[in-house]
């Protein structure tokens, strides 16, 4: 086998070394001739030098299922010895592809049924063994050659091209390069993109996939030895493959977002269920598959990922369920984070709060409403059901109610019966809402820039979404300040810093008589000035005067003991007399 050019790998040089000199001839695979041998030990090798670009063939127009393809690629929809096809596997394909109609959808479902019910096992016979798809289909177990060959035959099987390739691939479980195999799938107009099911990359791999060949079958062997001779035995070692990393790229920039809430307040109890809401965005204008990790999270119900395929600036909502310790000191409040990444770097992160006095939720009311959520995503949405939302305002600070007026309408000919109308998990219901006819319905929040309502019935749904600008009231405060011990007479430069959380606008600060003009102040800020012990006998006084971004005034005071020490006499005289008062 030899390194293959591909969309992702080019191959910068080939080396090859031999002892005794050989005949060298080389294509897809390396062939090493001795004619005459006057030696008993014979060794050969290649090294090469290979450039890997993190890219992905870009689909961005769905490719509708079935396809007919052509003869070039029907013969890549045939079983062969390894990836064979019984009944069992033929229906389970058709099965899983019932009723879809994008063929990228088809292959991610039938990838994820594999992933999801084959075990991989290193401690099975297929290590050294290559199995069957049949044989790993009845045994649910196997390798990356046999969790692949299954792939493939269910894909064959419901008519999709698709070939297995060998490689080298870097694993971070015990930091090595080692054997793989995964499959690349034809796309037609695109062409052969890969997937590999072990790792639960879907329309791509990771960089450190070297591939060195593709075949119909699993089973054919990367290595051949043939010889001519009388009286000669040949013995072969093991064929070894080493692989060392010379230069890191460039990594990704973000090709997703990721948002995470709790569907209810950020408040739960001792032993509480946790919903757990991850709202996923492809930012990018063609499907991309991911992995989501929940990293940090209370103790889950299930598994911690989820394998996920978004369409061209597609956004889904995913769950997960957790439950929060019930052991825990009632004295006190605790904090959680939850934290999700996917297999691009993106992450998000989100806070709990967690005490005794909080709502406790249930593992069955969490998953009712679950249910409920997952449910909206097979209805319809219809004219018929009208939302209409706004807010009083465009702009509110961040500590001010907002209210939001939604009125929803019957647009169609059929009376609707019991309508909601929900702000994450706060809903109205309209039990009757005839043709026609117009309800309002009023929601008040806080701090919540993006605003998302739906009203559905039975069947449909209806959404509207707002954006809502929150200003920030910058909070400013001193620090630096360690009450320096001085003498009367002694002249020093004092310093300390100004701080703000969010940026002040046209701030000034007076410091006993000293007038400092800061203009707009964002972060931290060193305030330095020469000053000595009579200015400072009635402290430090800091004034501070700023304004937000919409113009607003706000003024604060601060003050700091300073001890002044060798006073003349007559202010200590007056310092007693002062204290005797």
């Amino acid at each position: 086998m030899l390194p293959q050019n591909d969309s992702n790998l080019k191959v910068r040089d080939i080396k090859f070394s031999y002892k005794p000199k050989a005949v060298v001839s080389s294509k897809h695979k390396a062939t090493f001739i001795w004619n005459e041998i006057n030696e008993n030990k014979l060794s050969f090798g290649v090294t090469s030098n290979v450039n890997i670009n993190n890219d992905f063939l870009k689909i961005r127009k769905k490719i509708n299922f079935p396809v007919n393809f052509t003869e070039e690629y029907k013969q890549y929809t045939l079983p062969t010895n390894f990836i064979d096809i019984n009944e069992v596997i033929n229906d389970k394909a058709h099965e899983i592809v019932q009723g879809e109609d994008d063929m990228y959808s088809a292959v991610f479902n039938i990838a994820e049924f594999v992933r999801g019910n084959i075990k991989y096992d290193l401690n099975t016979i297929t290590v050294k063994a290559v199995q069957k798809s049949s044989w790993v289909y009845f045994n649910k177990k196997g390798v990356c050659d046999e969790i692949t060959n299954l792939f493939i035959s269910m894909l064959r099987s419901a008519g999709i091209p698709a070939r297995f390739v060998s490689g080298t691939v870097y694993s971070n479980i015990d930091d090595t390069w080692g054997n793989h195999g995964w499959a690349e799938v034809y796309f037609p107009d695109y062409g052969w993109m890969p997937f590999d099911v072990t790792f639960g990359q879907y329309g791509w791999v990771d960089p450190s996939h070297l591939k060195l060949s593709e075949t119909f079958d699993s089973g054919e062997d990367s290595i051949e030895y043939n010889w001519r001779s009388r009286d000669t035995d040949l013995r072969m070692d093991p064929l070894t493959l080493t692989t060392n990393l010379n230069k890191l790229g460039n990594k990704f920039n973000s090709l997703f977002d990721i948002k995470i809430s709790t569907l209810e307040d950020n408040k739960f109890g001792f032993g509480s269920y946790v919903p757990i809401e991850i709202t996923v965005t492809n930012l990018n204008d063609y499907y991309l598959s991911t992995n989501i990790v929940l990293t940090k999270a209370p103790g889950l119900i299930d598994k911690n990922f989820k394998n996920i395929l978004l369409k061209p600036k597609e956004t889904k909502t995913y769950y997960f369920i957790g439950k929060l310790q019930d052991n825990l000191n009632g004295d006190f409040e605790y904090t959680g984070d939850i934290e999700a990444k996917e297999s691009f770097g993106t992450n998000s992160f989100f806070n709990i709060l967690i005490g005794k006095n909080y709502k406790i939720f249930s593992f069955l009311e969490i998953k009712s409403i679950i249910e409920k959520l997952d449910k909206r995503e097979t209805k319809q949405i219809s004219p018929s059901l009208n939302l209409n939302c706004k807010t009083e305002k465009e702009s509110y600070y961040s500590d001010e109610d907002i209210t939001i007026e939604c009125k929803v309408k019957n647009k169609g000919n059929t009376l609707l019966k019991d309508v909601e109308i929900c702000f994450k998990n706060k809903c109205s219901k309209v039990e009757s809402l005839g043709i026609n006819k117009e309800e309002t319905i009023i929601f008040k929040t806080k701090n919540e820039k993006k605003i998302s309502i739906l009203a559905e019935s039975d069947d449909l749904i209806a959404r509207d979404n707002l954006e809502v600008e929150i200003i920030e009231v910058p909070n400013v405060f001193v620090s630096g300040i360690s009450n320096p011990i001085l003498n009367y007479k002694e002249n020093i430069n004092l310093s300390f810093t100004l701080n703000t959380d969010v940026k002040s606008y046209n701030t000034t600060i007076l410091v006993n008589n000293k007038l400092f003009y800061l203009n707009d102040v964002n972060g931290a800020k060193e305030i330095s000035f020469n000053t000595n012990g009579k200015e400072l006998l009635k402290g430090l006084n800091v004034n501070v005067v700023y304004y937000d971004v919409k113009g607003n005034k706000y003024d604060k005071d601060f003050n700091f003991d300073i001890k002044i020490n060798n006073l003349p006499l007559y202010l200590r005289i007056f310092k007693i007399i002062t204290f005797s008062r």
